[in-house]
């Protein structure tokens, strides 16, 4: 399918979820590369609708996605990534280090052994049937909110926090 192809597809799927008037109006006709960024901007949309699927992302996007942190059934070994927002069934190691502060998102059944150094922090979401592991080996805090589910085995300073979803938001438990 054409890049162009692509777009309207996921256009018309998102309208259909509910996307804003706004999101809608500014949509354009972006790369593929920009609706990878699209993805990660409005992740909160995306995860709430779990959309696009996960065959798509991967049939679609590939490489490219995962050039923007978005991976989907795949292993990981990550040092410092932007962001990191790991679908479906992946696996691997995610490293903090140095002064990095990062956004991690760990959903379906992925597993992610996610360790912090240095003076690094880390903000881990996980979701659905996902499990981290969290070695957080500073002296600092890292975050870990659990969205809806999933399981964490935990190590060093790390803040928790429960989220359910409620009224298409989510709120603390």
């Amino acid at each position: 399918m054409k890049t162009k192809e692509v777009s309207k597809v996921l256009k018309k799927e998102a309208v259909k979820l509910g996307l804003c008037v706004a999101w809608t109006n500014s949509w354009g006709s972006p790369t593929k590369e920009q609706m990878a960024d699209m993805y990660i901007e409005g992740l909160d949309f995306c995860i709430l609708n779990n959309y696009p699927s996960n065959e798509f992302i991967k049939e679609h996007f590939g490489a490219i996605a995962e050039s923007k942190g978005v991976f989907t059934d795949t292993k990981v070994n990550l040092v410092n990534p932007d962001i990191a927002i790991l679908n479906g069934n992946c696996s691997g190691k995610i490293e903090l280090t140095g002064f990095a502060s990062r956004d991690i998102h760990v959903r379906h059944n992925s597993k992610v052994k996610v360790i912090i150094r240095d003076n690094a922090k880390a903000f881990i979401r996980v979701y659905n049937n996902a499990h981290v592991i969290v070695e957080n080996l500073t002296q600092g805090k890292s975050y870990l909110y659990f969205r809806g589910g999933g399981t964490a085995t935990i190590s060093g300073k790390v803040k928790t926090r429960n989220y359910e979803l409620k009224d298409g938001d989510w709120k603390t438990i």
